[in-house]
């Protein structure tokens, strides 16, 4: 057993009751007993030394006989918790050294009664943090005018650990780690002194899984989960969030409903994007703008010309850019060609790789191979969105830049890094510079695109509404 020696042993003054130190003992029966009293040469406010040896008078005569050691600590201010855990740290080193030299397993015993409040926190802190390489049990004597039934009671560190757990659920939204927000919560449902707070844990947890579904674009798990986690919370305190579950489980339907590109794919590939960002994950980050950058242009072109993207390839054109352009031309015009006139090649003749010609076919277009059609066709919303300025950021200020030439800058280095064809790694400004690119794309393509963008439902904002409440509860 190892415990600080208080004022209150090895008997209260008041009342003549046996103080904590007799009263763990006497309950647990230690072996080995170790009392670290403050010392009398270490200029402490108020030394406890002649009670440690006092204590130790009436331990040794206990009808056990443990083996009793007095340790007094160098402190010179016994209510400062940082002189308090560095001298105490010290010298329970050496006492653990000793036990563990002759290889004898052994059990620890900490009396947390005794002392000052700063000396029973520093050994909850140090038993909590591992410090202590034995199973380890802490104890608590009752003041005897106050205690129903036993005197003497087991103490856990839960209640600090929960606290540690909140904390870094908080830190870990700050980086979209649902995942491990989930884990969090599961393990704050298994220790928690409180049930109500149990329960709140295991249907957060639910809810952070289904995040980290929707994370994942598993949106019809994400969708099922939510609904689950909302219709348990429904008619409790929780209804609060009832705003916010209703507008993500709105967008996760559209999301189910729409397996191609729609501006709501699009806005939601540009949070995951984000969400990627804050994890630091910028390769992650890249990749999902590329996909969004993709995707931009085949709705742009199967909403404006009625094409389809996967009926045909789109190639660099040249041996036909005129009649490309009257074809276009007349596509705008009218509104709209039939993607079955495309199909059959009647309007659109290709030049492969090897410099020969052939119809269009069925194929997957690539992405330059998109641009090169906008750009030969004359789109002139396109043209003058490659002009557009944008801030783009840098180590310093954020300076101006075309559109255009941030998207070339991004397609060469997605080129050569680890996202496509090269082993380089994607920095932060790559990926800051991306999430640019991509709100501007949707924001300036898509008329539905600046209000998605704007009322997006799983944003850090609407996480802290969550986080907020589960603060009150």
């Amino acid at each position: 057993m190892i415990s600080y020696v208080g004022m209150r042993d090895p008997f209260a003054q008041d009342n003549n009751q046996a103080g904590p130190v007799l009263t763990v003992a006497e309950s647990i029966r230690p072996d080995v007993v170790f009392l670290l009293p403050t010392s009398q040469m270490g200029n402490a406010r108020s030394s406890t030394e002649e009670n440690a040896w006092k204590t130790k008078e009436y331990l040794d005569i206990l009808d056990w006989r443990p083996k009793v050691s007095v340790l007094p600590l160098l402190i010179r201010d016994a209510a400062n918790v940082q002189d308090v855990l560095t001298v105490t740290k010290s010298e329970l080193r050496r006492v653990l050294d000793v036990l563990q030299s002759d290889g004898v397993p052994f059990e620890l015993h900490l009396n947390v009664s005794s002392g000052t409040p700063q000396m029973q926190q520093t050994l909850l802190v140090l038993a909590h943090s591992g410090f202590f390489p034995a199973p380890t049990s802490l104890w608590q004597a009752l003041d005897p005018r106050l205690a129903v039934g036993d005197r003497v009671r087991s103490v856990t560190t839960h209640f600090l650990e929960e606290e540690n757990i909140l904390h870094a659920i908080r830190k870990y939204a700050d980086q979209y780690a649902f995942g491990v927000i989930a884990l969090e919560f599961k393990r704050l449902a298994e220790i928690s002194a409180f049930q109500a707070r149990r329960s709140l844990a295991e249907e957060f947890q639910r809810l952070f899984l289904a995040y980290a579904a929707w994370d994942h674009l598993h949106y019809r798990h994400a969708l099922d989960r939510l609904r689950s986690v909302w219709r348990r919370f429904q008619g409790t305190e929780a209804k609060d969030l009832d705003a916010a579950f209703a507008e993500q489980a709105a967008f996760l339907e559209r999301l189910c409903r729409e397996p191609t590109e729609t501006v709501t794919v699009l806005v939601d590939l540009f949070y995951n994007a984000d969400r990627a960002f804050a994890r630091q994950a910028y390769a992650d980050a890249l990749a999902r703008f590329w996909r969004l950058y993709e995707g931009a242009l085949r709705l742009w072109i199967r909403e404006v010309y009625g094409i389809e993207p996967d009926r045909f390839r789109l190639s660099a054109l040249q041996s036909s850019r005129e009649d490309v352009r009257r074809w276009a031309a007349e596509a705008y015009r009218q509104g709209a060609v039939r993607a079955a006139d495309v199909s059959v090649g009647n309007h659109v003749a290709v030049r492969s790789g090897d410099g020969g010609e052939h119809a269009a076919g069925e194929g997957y277009a690539k992405l330059w191979e998109m641009v090169r059609f906008l750009e030969e066709i004359g789109d002139q919303h396109f043209r003058q969105l490659a002009e557009q300025d944008v801030d783009v950021p840098t180590t310093g200020a954020p300076t101006k830049k075309k559109l255009g030439i941030l998207l070339e800058e991004l397609r060469r280095k997605r080129n050569v890094s680890i996202v496509a064809h090269g082993l380089e790694p994607v920095e932060r400004l790559d990926a800051e510079r991306a999430l640019v690119a991509g709100r501007t794309l949707i924001s300036a393509l898509f008329e539905e695109g600046a209000r998605l963008l704007e009322h997006y439902p799983l944003t850090r904002e609407r996480l802290e509404e969550v986080f907020e409440w589960i603060g009150r509860s």
